[in-house]
């Protein structure tokens, strides 16, 4: 019997949730290429290391383990022009609650960038079989804690958003996309860019172009620390971040633009209709469309989808000033578990 599918549009949150209050680490996280964070708290510990993934590229890594029972594992993709040191408040979160994260510097970002000096260099192609061959490594069936086998969520922020829904609606679907069993989240994603940065159209065809031709070609691309979030101090470590350099190319961020808006007019027909789905975006959103995430989870079929508008929130939601962050953390931590 088919589920009836959940959705829920334009429902805004604006009260905090109670799993924990926020701290701010006190690790310093631009640690150097060779040197490794090893973490061990008292709820989970937090494992650096690197991987050689596609074409023997080295990729760093970074995996947030809960000491106690492990109920579901995440693997995450980042945004555009930054790395996954960027989320330790995020998903060391995530491990208090017995969600196990796994997570990578992207082909052409942070420090698997940095290692081969190749900011920005990837295709929308290059980064979706790099994102098929993470989960093949670490979504196996086999996976088991005692005698219970644990779901596996998918979930991208930004430019990874859009990635992973593009890796959901792949023909032929590719071998890895069985292996999410819990669900998809998408967190802000690039479907459309916000309005007040939208590219000219015939600037992305013309990138596009040149792309094909030089797919190394550099280009300065850049997004406003004040668009990011409304947290301060989080915009002036962004700003003075060296792995959030505003570096890309002409191949790479064509391919993510216009990868973009065939997901909202085409490729979302081919979305797997019992891949539970959920996206969440703020309002406030200057850099990606909040409304063209609100249409794409419209148009998707599945048996279960929900789009949960934030009010007010910027880009990086999990980034927001205060007790504001932990609304949408605890949100994302709380709709995982029920899934668990």
């Amino acid at each position: 019997m088919q589920t009836k599918p959940e959705v829920e549009l334009d429902q805004t949150i604006n009260s905090s949730s109670s799993h924990t209050s926020f701290k701010s680490l006190t690790e310093n996280d631009k640690v150097d290429d060779d040197e490794l964070l090893i973490r061990d708290g008292t709820d989970h510990r937090c494992l650096d290391e690197w991987i050689d993934g596609p074409d023997k590229k080295p990729f760093f890594v970074r995996r947030w383990i809960p000491k106690g029972k492990v109920l579901s594992k995440l693997i995450f993709l980042h945004g555009f022009m930054e790395h996954v040191a960027r989320y330790d408040h995020v998903f060391s979160l995530h491990a208090k609650n017995g969600i196990e994260v796994f997570s990578f510097d992207q082909r052409g970002f942070g420090r698997t960038a940095a290692r081969t000096k190749s900011q920005g260099r990837t295709s929308w192609s290059q980064a979706l079989e790099d994102l098929n061959f993470f989960i093949v490594n670490e979504a196996d069936p086999k996976i088991s804690f005692g005698e219970e086998v644990i779901k596996v969520f998918l979930m991208g922020h930004s430019m990874g958003g859009g990635l992973a829904f593009a890796y959901s609606t792949r023909q032929p679907s590719p071998i890895g996309l069985g292996l999410i069993t819990g669900g998809l989240i998408l967190s802000s994603p690039l479907i459309q860019q916000a309005s007040n940065v939208a590219t000219n159209g015939t600037i992305i065809r013309l990138g596009s172009f040149i792309g094909a031709v030089l797919p190394k070609l550099p280009i300065r691309v850049g997004v406003s620390p004040e668009d990011i979030c409304r947290d301060k101090f989080i915009q002036e470590k962004y700003e003075h971040d060296p792995l959030c350099a505003p570096i890309g190319t002409f191949k790479g961020v064509a391919d993510m633009i216009l990868g973009g808006k065939r997901l909202i007019s085409e490729d979302f027909k081919n979305y797997p209709k019992n891949l539970k789905l959920l996206a969440v975006h703020g309002s406030g959103d200057k850099v990606t469309s909040h409304d063209a995430t609100k249409e794409l989870i419209r148009k998707t079929e599945a048996d279960e989808k929900q789009f949960k508008s934030f009010d007010g929130y910027y880009h990086e939601m999990h980034n927001e000033p205060d007790e504001l962050k932990l609304v949408e953390i605890n949100f994302i931590i709380d709709w995982i578990k029920l899934r668990s």
